[in-house]
């Protein structure tokens, strides 16, 4: 009778252990999310949401609320400084953007980002580096629909990383160019631009471009900072599509008061693309 109760104690403590252990969820706390760039020669142009708790469908409805409309969003250049204005534009994936309409990103100048919201605050600071040129973007034709894009990356000045972007067709969104983003490291040469990843059909996904695409590019130069937080985003992009080796790691964020996101200063170069027709 003593060793049936002492076995039936054990395995309810077995069980109270394993049921304590999995019952344990660290409390979800919601944060502000930032995605803001300024441009040599161009304006701010900030983005905020909110982050949410996945509990395994979020509608359209939530996804609104999730874009923060209501911040007072104020850029300075040490000198002086601009509120930012909201509006809806179709271009961003966010459709709401804080744009500004005075202060102007120029090379060697630091930028300071300050948020107020919902009775809190952010702030983050950012410097845009010296501009660079890629030259002889050409394409290449693997056959008569597909083609890859190639292009002279010439070193960059003071050794600052950089990357290439692309925007595709109607959208005016760029995204990085798969494999594109490089250190401070770069010594020059020929490299390849490939498509970025699109997640939503990422099962046929190819590098190359098909003849119908309209292809512009952006080239930026950017703070290390800049290079540390697209490199881990590009990392955890890739390993969040794969099964074995999932991305473990939360994107870094220059941001103050535990905000997700980046404010980074780029001196950007923009091209269109020109593609012969496929040799026959």
């Amino acid at each position: 009778m003593n060793y049936r109760l002492s076995l039936v104690l054990i395995v309810f403590s077995l069980l109270f252990g394993c049921l304590k252990e999995e019952s344990y969820v660290p409390a979800y706390q919601q944060k502000l999310i930032v995605d803001g760039r300024i441009e040599l020669g161009r304006h701010a142009i900030v983005s905020l949401s909110l982050n949410e708790k996945y509990d395994g469908g979020i509608d359209s409805l939530e996804l609104s609320d999730m874009i923060v409309r209501w911040a007072k969003v104020t850029v300075s250049n040490g000198v002086e400084s601009e509120i930012l204005t909201g509006r809806f534009n179709e271009d961003y994936q966010q459709k709401f953007i804080y744009t500004g309409s005075e202060i102007v990103g120029k090379e060697n100048e630091t930028y300071t980002l300050n948020i107020e919201y919902s009775g809190q605050s952010w702030s983050a600071t950012t410097t845009i580096p010296e501009a660079s040129e890629l030259h002889d973007i050409s394409v290449e034709w693997v056959n008569d629909t597909l083609y890859r894009i190639k292009a002279y990356l010439p070193p960059t000045p003071n050794n600052v990383p950089c990357m290439v972007e692309c925007a595709l067709n109607e959208s005016m969104y760029y995204k990085p160019a798969l494999a594109c983003i490089f250190d401070s490291n770069v010594s020059g040469g020929y490299v390849t631009i490939n498509r970025p990843i699109n997640y939503t059909e990422i099962k046929s996904y190819t590098t190359l471009f098909n003849i119908q695409d309209v292809v512009r590019l952006r080239f930026s130069t950017m703070p290390q900072f800049g290079y540390d937080y697209w490199s881990m985003w590009e990392n955890n992009v890739i390993n969040n599509l794969n099964p074995i080796f999932p991305a473990q790691h939360n994107p870094i964020s220059n941001i103050s008061n535990d905000a997700i996101g980046a404010w980074i200063g780029y001196a950007s170069v923009y091209y269109d693309v020109k593609k012969a027709e496929p040799q026959q």
